[in-house]
């Protein structure tokens, strides 16, 4: 089965939302059976009709009083059960919803996926732009795969299409599992970076001493250009971290600042910018 790794920092304010919702709700639904039980004996209660004198036939024995009491409960459990069976469904709801709403608005630097087929085919390239985009592998000390990307960079420019390859090696002697996550840096681009084709998200078997190239076919939006906050961005950095799967594993986020392998990468990409930044100048003045 699929597994879906979430970014930590995004999906905070969802899940404390979901949390406090949650309880909420089995508060109301732990206290929800005495609050009947105690509205039952009230409309259920002998009526009189006179001081101090009961009617005779409304008053109902032990036995009736039970079997109304165990119905009453039995009704209760059930509405119980239904609500813990929502709640559950809800949260097994949210994963998808909060998938879908990263790849339709980019939340926390996630690409988008294209799905506007139209888009593609009539879009017109910027040929006065041209973005570098740079690859990044990772796999953290638990995972024993070997992955790389086959090129370290490509120049596209935005609405051109582009193909893009990693490759995976299992050099154990026993299969693995794994899934990948992606990101994007600067996180404002993501929003015009749509991926074509992919394999995040998705489990990959490798037997032992089996390697497999990944592609990724993406393409950069044309409005990239017109967007002010991209003015100066010339350079992008596509990372991928690759996890073993099993059941239920849960995954560390790499988005998750403390033990992200992706802030090796970012700092190596800041590093690299500022030397060739230094370049740059020393070659003008020199000019």
């Amino acid at each position: 089965m699929n597994q879906l790794v979430l970014p930590e920092y995004g999906i905070h304010s969802f899940v404390f939302f979901f949390f406090v919702l949650s309880m909420q709700l089995f508060a109301i639904a732990w206290n929800l059976p005495l609050f009947a039980y105690h509205i039952h004996r009230y409309i259920k209660r002998p009526i009189m009709r006179g001081p101090g004198i009961y009617d005779p036939t409304t008053i109902m024995n032990h036995d009736q009083l039970s079997k109304i009491n165990r119905e009453g409960w039995v009704k209760m459990g059930f509405y119980l059960l239904s609500i813990a069976i929502i709640m559950l469904g809800l949260s097994f709801a949210f994963i998808p919803f909060f998938r879908i709403l990263c790849e339709t608005t980019s939340f926390n630097g996630v690409a988008q996926i294209a799905r506007n087929l139209n888009k593609i085919a009539t879009m017109e390239k910027v040929d006065d732009c041209l973005i570098r985009v740079q690859f990044n592998a990772d796999v953290p000390s638990s995972m024993q795969w070997k992955f790389k990307p086959l090129q370290d960079e490509i120049y596209v420019s935005p609405g051109e299409t582009a193909l893009a390859f990693f490759t995976a090696y299992n050099p154990t002697n026993k299969p693995i599992v794994g899934i990948s996550t992606y990101n994007l840096s600067p996180f404002q681009a993501a929003y015009y970076f749509n991926k074509i084709q992919c394999f995040c998200f998705d489990e990959q078997i490798l037997n032992p001493g089996e390697e497999v190239d990944l592609p990724v076919f993406f393409y950069i939006d044309p409005d990239f250009v017109n967007d002010p906050l991209l003015e100066d961005v010339t350079n992008l950095l596509l990372s991928y971290t690759f996890f073993e799967s099993g059941a239920n594993l849960k995954l560390p986020s790499p988005f998750d600042p403390d033990n992200r392998p992706l802030n090796k990468s970012l700092q190596r990409f800041e590093e690299k910018e500022k030397k060739t930044g230094s370049l740059l100048e020393s070659v003008n003045a020199i000019a």
